[in-house]
């Protein structure tokens, strides 16, 4: 059983330029682009957008600071092939479909001069910055075969490429900040559950945000006051980490055509091997070759100067340590030598003293948190980190919460995080947990009369505060999640929605609850099937009113075959009436996926959360069983049961807050508070007055009585005033 608590720790966000609207976060897992943002969306806010120059810097600051297995990363700009528009945009001009009216040629449209043009490439969820960063230099956007959506390379300073869509590549989301009006906050959560670091880092990104990150003494102190709450005194995974492969030279931004020499390393055998696990410098012997150790040591630096492609290098034959040897070399010159190839090794070798070592440019980042926050606050026991491969970080709880370094295949509790923002940190609902037995439907009705609705729940804070309501219990109780078996709809936006729709016979069965994508047959009729089966595709363009359809014979899975469909075309087939039934059935030779899909879990007041928190092998729909109902003796799990099942249920209505305000009033001295018309006429006007000002929900005012059981007061007067 998963054992959590939460407290919020805040911190300030400090900047002297424009705060930052969102925050990037680089997830080092390869999808294509569609599921990339499939995945930004369920965890973060999308794909990452950028606006500005600004946006580009911050970004790359961030992906510095983060081990990659990568130096492409998804961001949210792709290529809409078919946002032609024209240059008129005034729709008083154009009567009924004339916008959509076009003649192009057979195989067009190409290029041609007239008042249409194509709005191509966009931002997810319709963003409209202007702000492009391609790669010029590389004629990007080059469109060569299809390439359609967009990577950022930060090994080329994080200009954009295109890319094709279907290609596995690391991505970067963001979140959105607080506004002016809030700061960002953190809330921890402990988990009970024994992972490796790993492991921990997914759960948290699942059900949180991340493994828990610390900047200063003050998230320290809020960690302990949460282990003592809970009587915990051992250690918990952290997200800090230690990566041994992040080299990287001091210089990154020079000679960047050659980016196959950034690759270059000429170690000495068995190097680097970060013995003691404090070795994140690089030092060259006499011979040329290469040696990690710690970067205090004291000895000589190569710099370098750069003039375009010509590199001069020099000895400094002053003690400094390696932060020192980089300053000096900055001030003086470009940088710490960054060396190429052998030809660069062996100009530096005829500088070096016989006997004697060089700093060069080449380090990694000793430590880094897993959202790519800058590690400079840190709080690890005496003597540690050690070990050369204990490449994790734990806080041990029982020592003041002391960090130490461990084997990340360790398994061990650990912390996660989310962002929240001001006061969001405040539930939003309140729930009621009810012990009379009733059906789904009568617990609904029963929840809808006497408070809001049917619990929702849209993470993994409400399932604890719940668990937490539910302190003894072992019994199941409904909440408000339910099975639309009949909420069918079509890939393509809401705009090519419509209701035609030409099943077989005893179709759709939603056999054993997992069929949720349709199918159309060689016959023309339709069957809903699991969407992980493999079968053919049909694709579609639409111009205008008029689709084309286009059959594909390569087995694909539902989700494969519509990420086909919108990199080749529009989107998987749309089917209007039996005109479009009849035209597709022509072209399939078997049973092919259309763009139907089945939306099925909803939450009973329209919430459109994603959130699921079921059983193992849950949701199975033995028997029909289409409503959920938490499991307290299952740590709040969720499980599918026959709606018609008599159960206790949860409810939710919303917090309410109370505000109380005093006013400063002037009124004629013949007015006394037992004028009630009149008192009861500025209670109206001070409701109307705060839904003026922006208050928003169910405003209610009343007047507060004082211990004398009067309302109103003459103020004192000052002596001043006598």
């Amino acid at each position: 059983m998963e054992k959590v608590m939460m407290i919020l720790a805040a911190f300030v966000l400090t900047s002297t330029s424009r705060p930052p609207e969102h925050k990037y976060v680089y997830v080092d897992e390869l999808k294509n682009w569609t599921e990339a943002q499939r995945f930004c969306r369920q965890t973060y806010t999308d794909l990452a957008t950028l606006e500005s120059q600004q946006d580009v810097e911050a970004l790359s600051d961030m992906a510095t600071s983060v081990r990659k297995t990568s130096e492409l990363a998804w961001i949210g700009l792709y290529d809409d092939v078919n946002s032609w528009r024209w240059s008129t945009s005034d729709s008083d001009f154009y009567q009924h479909e004339e916008m959509d009216f076009n003649n192009w040629q057979a195989g067009k449209p190409n290029n041609v001069w007239l008042g249409l043009f194509r709005d191509s490439w966009k931002w997810v969820e319709g963003k409209n910055f202007s702000f492009r960063f391609w790669n010029e230099g590389n004629n990007e956007p080059g469109n060569n075969g299809k390439e359609e959506c967009a990577a950022a390379h930060f090994g080329r300073s994080g200009q954009w490429e295109d890319w094709p869509c279907d290609q596995h590549k690391a991505f970067v989301c963001y979140s959105e900040l607080c506004g002016n009006a809030s700061l960002p906050g953190r809330k921890y959560f402990f988990v009970g559950e024994l992972k490796t670091w790993t492991e921990a880092q997914s759960h948290c990104r699942e059900h949180y945000g991340n493994l828990a990150v610390m900047e200063n003494m003050e998230d320290v102190g809020t960690l302990n006051n949460m282990a003592a709450s809970l009587g915990f005194t051992s250690t918990a995974w952290i997200g800090l980490y230690d990566d041994v492969n992040s080299w990287r030279w001091s210089v990154s931004e020079y000679d960047l055509d050659q980016h196959q020499e950034n690759k270059f390393t000429n170690w000495q055998p068995s190097e680097p091997n970060n013995d003691a696990g404090r070795e994140s410098c690089i030092e060259m012997f006499a011979n040329g070759s290469w040696n990690d150790i710690t970067c205090s040591k004291l000895q000589g630096s190569i710099c370098s100067e750069v003039r375009d492609s010509d590199v001069k290098f020099t000895f400094i034959n002053v003690d400094m340590n390696w932060t020192q040897a980089q300053s000096y070399c900055r001030n003086h010159y470009t940088d710490l030598a960054r060396v190429r190839n052998m030809t660069d090794i062996q100009k530096i070798q005829t500088l070096i003293p016989a006997g004697q070592n060089v700093w060069i440019g080449f380090h990694r980042p000793f430590w880094m948190w897993v959202d790519g926050s800058r590690f400079s606050f840190s709080y690890w026991r005496s003597s540690e980190p050690s070990g050369s491969g204990e490449h994790c970080a734990s806080a041990d709880l029982g020592n003041s919460g002391q960090w130490e370094n461990w084997d990340c295949d360790g398994q061990r509790p650990f912390i996660c995080y989310n962002v929240v923002c001001g006061n969001s940190t405040l539930p939003t609902r309140e729930y009621i947990i009810v012990d009379e037995l009733k059906t789904w439907t009568e617990a609904q009705r029963y929840c809808r009369e006497n408070h809001k609705d049917l619990a929702t729940i849209t993470n993994m804070e409400d399932v604890r505060m719940l668990n937490d309501l539910a302190t003894g219990r072992t019994s199941q109780a409904w909440i408000g999640l339910h099975e639309d078996v009949n909420s069918w709809r079509w890939s393509m936006s809401d705009q090519y929605q419509n209701q035609f729709r030409n099943w077989a016979a005893g179709q759709p069965n939603n056999k054993f609850g997992r069929e949720s994508c349709g199918a159309l047959s060689a016959d023309g009729s339709w069957y809903d099937v699991s969407c992980s089966q493999t079968l053919h595709t049909v694709c579609f363009n639409v111009c205008g009113t008029n689709p084309t359809f286009y059959y594909s014979s390569t087995k694909r899975s539902w989700t494969e075959a519509q990420s086909f469909c919108r990199e080749h075309y529009r989107d998987l087939a749309g089917v209007r009436h039996l005109s479009d039934n009849k035209v597709i059935q022509g072209l399939v030779q078997r049973a092919a996926w259309m763009g139907l899909y089945r939306d099925s879990w909803k939450w009973a007041d329209g919430g459109n959360s994603s959130f699921r928190n079921w059983n193992r092998d849950e949701p199975n729909h033995n028997g029909k069983e289409g409503c959920a109902a938490a499991n307290f003796g299952n740590a709040g799990k969720w499980e599918d049961w026959s709606c018609g099942e008599k159960k206790a249920f949860v409810c939710y209505a919303a917090v309410q807050s109370k505000h109380l305000v005093k006013l400063q009033l002037e009124f004629p001295s013949s007015l006394t508070e037992d004028d009630s018309a009149m008192m009861e006429e500025l209670l109206i006007k001070l409701k109307q007055k705060l839904k003026d000002d922006g208050v928003k929900g169910d405003v209610k005012v009343s007047w507060r009585k004082r211990p004398d059981g009067k309302i109103l007061h003459k103020p004192k007067k000052k002596k001043d005033e006598l």
